[in-house]
Formats: structure tokens, sequence, C-alpha cells
């Protein structure tokens, strides 16, 4: 439709496509990367779209594989954790980290809060209340003092120990990076022409 052509061909700055599921967003976003491709000359590296799910970005890739063949290879798509971790490893010659599912997490935020004196009895919930104050700190970027900062630096030692990451650690320790290396801030402001969720 013509909104849909719209978002494909604007010529630049940001363009906001609102719509519900089975809309065609998907659709609109893959022509719109032919279209940069095809008629706007970019080079297909300089390209990232990001989703929320691995799902999403298998299906976004099959059907970029499916408009642009080859060309379509040098795109970036990925979620935004597995984006986070290609570019700090680009930017930074750092391997890929291990990274530790939301299970893994819980087991060992139970086990750093088991260590600091609490039962199995109701761990559940306090799991629960201690893992979303962290969650706020993370947003924050300050952790506080109390039980659930002492709770927070056990658990991080416990994924240290296991040279681990979790999905929240990964977005932050690339914006740390960049936050604290002013060349490295340059290389990756200069990454991608065009930025895609």
């Amino acid at each position: 439709d013509d909104e849909q052509r719209a978002a494909v061909t604007a010529a630049s700055g940001p363009v906001t496509v609102i719509a519900g599921p089975g809309s065609g967003k998907t659709r609109t976003l893959t022509r719109r990367i032919a279209w940069l491709v095809a008629a706007r000359g970019v080079a297909p590296e300089r390209i990232a779209a990001v989703t929320f799910t691995q799902r999403a970005a298998r299906e976004l890739r099959q059907r970029l594989d499916a408009l642009l063949g080859e060309g379509a290879g040098g795109v970036r798509v990925g979620t935004f954790h597995r984006l986070a971790i290609d570019l700090q490893a680009e930017l930074t010659g750092a391997g890929p980290p291990l990274v530790v599912d939301e299970v893994e997490a819980r087991g060992l935020l139970q086990d750093a809060l088991a260590a600091l004196g609490h039962s199995t009895a109701g761990a559940r919930a306090t799991q629960e209340a201690i893992g979303g104050e962290i969650n706020l700190w993370r947003d924050r970027a300050a952790i506080d003092d109390g039980e659930a900062a002492l709770a927070w630096r056990a658990y991080q030692s416990r994924l240290r120990a296991v040279g681990a990451r979790d999905y929240d650690d990964l977005l932050l320790d690339l914006l740390q990076a960049l936050r604290g290396d002013d060349g490295l801030r340059s290389r990756a402001a200069v990454r991608f022409e065009h930025f895609l969720v």
C-alpha cells in the first residue's frame, strides 16, 4: 500500500512504521533494505537489521536472501544481543563470551542468594524481587547499597567465575566500551549507514 511504499522509499532520516501483528512490517523492512541496496547503491555490509527474537531474525534473513540473493549476506541481521556480541568483537577484537541463558542466570542468582543465607522456601519471590531490582540498576547504571546489592555482587562473581555474561551484560558491556573509548565510539558511529529495527 502507499504507506508501506513511502516507508520503503523514504530518502533519508528516521522512518517509523507503527503496525500490528501480521500487517507487513517484516515485508516493509526487507523491501527497504533491498531498495537501499538496489536503488540507492548502499553496500549491504553498511546495513544492520535488528529484531527482538531469533525467530524473527531467521525470517528476516530468509526473506532478504530471497530478495537479494548472495548480496544479502553482507547485511548484518540479528537480535540486539547478537549485534552487541558481533559489534564488540569487530571493534575490539574480543572473542565471543560464554552467554548464560535466563534459566542458568536464575540458577546463578539463586546460588548467590543461598550463599547470603536465603532459604530455598520462598526463594522464587525473593529472586524475582532482587532480579527486578538488579534490572532497574542496570537501566540506571547505578547500584544502591543493601541486600540486593550484595546479591548482585555475588551473582556477578559467579558469572565471572565461569567466564560468562548474561543477556543484559552483553548490551551493557558494549555500551560501557563505547562510553569509555572515544576512538571505539567513532569507529562504531560510522560502521552502519542504515540501522533498521
